[in-house]
């Protein structure tokens, strides 16, 4: 995991490699049913996944604390390129200081296996990367068990 600064605020890169075919990794990220099993980081279960995949549509995921209280994201898909890409801006529900920012999912064919590298920009401050880094870490860590 690497955090570097942008013009939009800091940037975070978040990489892992999943021993599957790329088209399924994505498959993972744009089928409702199956975000529904694994998007929210350690500790939170999804709750409340509303998505209209395509370019220009919205989505709208909840993320459930033991204690019950949930946080919302929510954004827009700007870009959905099969297998190679899909770009969505993100932003949370109920904070009105956390900026619209921008997260980039590329899927790199390398020999069969598929390297997922997660590019979040414009992020306000090294917390805020901090805690996104913690977030796309148990994401992704949750992902694998649904995909391999």
């Amino acid at each position: 995991m690497t955090v570097a600064r942008s013009e939009s605020g800091l940037t975070l890169t978040v990489k892992r490699t999943f021993d599957v075919a790329r088209e399924r990794v994505l498959a993972a990220w744009i089928d409702p049913e199956s975000v529904a099993k694994w998007f929210a980081p350690s500790g939170l279960e999804p709750d409340g996944v509303e998505m209209d995949v395509r370019e220009g549509g919205a989505f709208r995921i909840g993320m459930r604390a033991p204690d019950g209280s949930c946080v919302y994201v929510f954004g827009e898909y700007r870009e959905i390129s099969p297998p190679e890409r899909l770009v969505f801006t993100w932003r949370l529900d109920g904070d009105d200081d956390f900026p619209e920012t921008v997260v980039d999912v590329e899927f790199r064919d390398v020999a069969g296996s598929t390297e997922v590298v997660l590019i979040h920009d414009g992020l306000p401050g090294k917390e805020s990367a901090e805690r996104h880094e913690d977030g796309w870490v148990g994401i992704l860590d949750k992902l694998g068990p649904e995909i391999e």
